[in-house]
This record gives C-alpha cells, sequence and structure tokens, in this order.
C-alpha cells in the first residue's frame, strides 16, 4: 500500500490552506495550469497567489 501523496497548499495570510492530495508533480501541474487558466479566463483572482506542494503521508481510515 502506497501511502505517499503530494499535499497541494495555497499560501492565505500566512496560512495553508489544503487545495487537494495528487500523486504525481504532473497531476499538480496540470490542476496548476487550469487554476491560471481560470484566473486568465474567468476573472477568479482570488486563485491568485502561491501555491505549495508538500510530500505527505496519506492515510484514509476506515470502519470494517
Amino acid at each position: 500500500m502506497d501511502n505517499q501523496k503530494l499535499g497541494l497548499f495555497k499560501v492565505v495570510d500566512d496560512k495553508l490552506e489544503l487545495c487537494g492530495y495528487f500523486d504525481t508533480t504532473e497531476q499538480i501541474t496540470e490542476y496548476l495550469g487550469e487554476v491560471t487558466q481560470m484566473i486568465e479566463t474567468s476573472f477568479q483572482h482570488q486563485l491568485e497567489g502561491e501555491y505549495l506542494a508538500i510530500p505527505s503521508l496519506y492515510y484514509n481510515l476506515k470502519r470494517k
């Protein structure tokens, strides 16, 4: 079981807001490309800012 993921965070007022978990840097690049497109074409200015990709261990525990 591979639990390694990349957590993508947006820096907002010196805090980190989780954007999601990704398996590869290519997926993050694709996601950020879509975000850039939304900023450019849909005037989603609240999406502008700094983003951080942080390697993490991801667990989704469930009751059996």
